[in-house]
C-alpha cells in the first residue's frame, strides 16, 4: 500500500497537483557539525578578547563527529590562536573528556565598509546613491578599505570598481575638471585688479592641481592652478 501511495504522490507531483513544499516534509535541516563548532569557536574568541566581530571557518567543512560524540554534549577543551595570520587549533571532547576531536581553521575580523552598489567606470564621479554598506572580511595583506562614504563621494576610480567589492583610497582620484587641448579662462587676480585671458590647456588637471596653459594670443606658456571646469588661476606668468 505504501508503495502505491508513493507512486501516486510522484504522479501528482509531476502533474503539478502537489507542490514541492507540500511534497517535502517540514522537518528543519540540522546544521552541519563544522558550522556548529565554528559558532562555538567564534563565541570563544569573544570571551578571550579577540577584536570582533569575526567569522570562523574550519579547514574541513565536511567533518563528521567521532562515534560517541554529539553536538549536544561536545565541549571546547582547548584553543590556541595566532593573531598574526588568524590561524586556530581547537580540541573538543565529550562530557567525560572522550572521545576527542581536533579541528583547525581560521578566523577573520569583519568590518563594515562602503562598497559600490553598481560597477563604476573611470571618469564617473561617485555619488552617495552609488554606494551601499557591506560587511566584509578584513584582509591584513590588502590596503585598508574605506568605511566612510565621504571618502568616496566626489572622487573617480582609477579602474573599474566592481559592485560589492571594498575600495581603498589608492583606487580613487579627484575627477578631471580640465582636459588637455581644451580652451580655458586664465584668471590673474591681485588686490588691485582682476585680469582674464584665453588659454589652451597643455595637460589634464583635477581641481587644485598645477597645470601648464598656453596663452592663445601671446603663445606664452604659464603655470596655473585648475580651479574648476574650464578655469585656471594664474599667480604669475612665466615665459618659456
Amino acid at each position: 500500500m505504501s508503495r502505491m501511495i508513493r507512486n501516486l504522490r510522484t504522479l501528482l507531483f509531476a502533474a503539478g497537483m502537489v507542490t514541492g513544499a507540500a511534497a517535502s516534509a517540514a522537518t528543519p535541516v540540522p546544521e552541519a557539525p563544522a558550522t556548529v563548532l565554528a559558532h562555538r569557536l567564534d563565541a570563544a574568541l569573544e570571551s578571550r578578547g579577540v577584536a570582533g566581530p569575526h567569522q570562523v571557518e574550519l579547514d574541513n567543512p565536511m567533518l563528521t563527529l567521532p562515534k560517541g560524540l554529539s553536538l549536544d554534549s561536545v565541549r571546547l577543551d582547548n584553543m590556541s590562536i595566532d593573531s598574526r595570520n588568524g590561524r586556530l587549533i581547537a580540541l573538543f571532547s565529550g562530557a567525560d573528556g572522550k572521545p576527542q576531536l581536533r579541528v583547525t581553521g581560521r578566523f577573520y575580523q569583519l568590518i563594515d565598509v562602503m562598497v559600490p552598489a553598481r560597477a563604476i567606470e573611470p571618469g564617473e564621479v561617485i555619488a552617495e546613491r552609488d554606494l551601499q554598506h557591506a560587511t566584509v572580511r578584513r584582509d591584513p595583506a590588502a590596503q585598508e578599505p574605506l568605511t566612510d562614504a565621504a571618502a568616496l563621494v566626489g572622487k573617480t576610480p582609477r579602474h573599474v570598481l566592481r559592485e560589492g567589492q571594498p575600495v581603498s583610497a589608492a583606487e580613487l582620484e579627484a575627477p578631471l575638471v580640465i582636459h588637455r587641448g581644451e580652451l580655458v579662462t586664465m584668471v590673474l587676480e591681485t588686490p588691485l585688479m582682476r585680469v582674464s585671458a584665453q588659454g589652451q590647456a597643455m595637460e589634464d588637471a583635477a581641481r587644485g592641481a598645477a597645470i601648464r596653459v598656453t596663452n592663445t594670443k601671446s603663445h606664452r606658456v604659464v603655470e596655473a592652478t585648475a580651479t574648476g571646469p574650464g578655469t585656471v588661476s594664474v599667480t604669475f606668468p612665466t615665459a618659456q
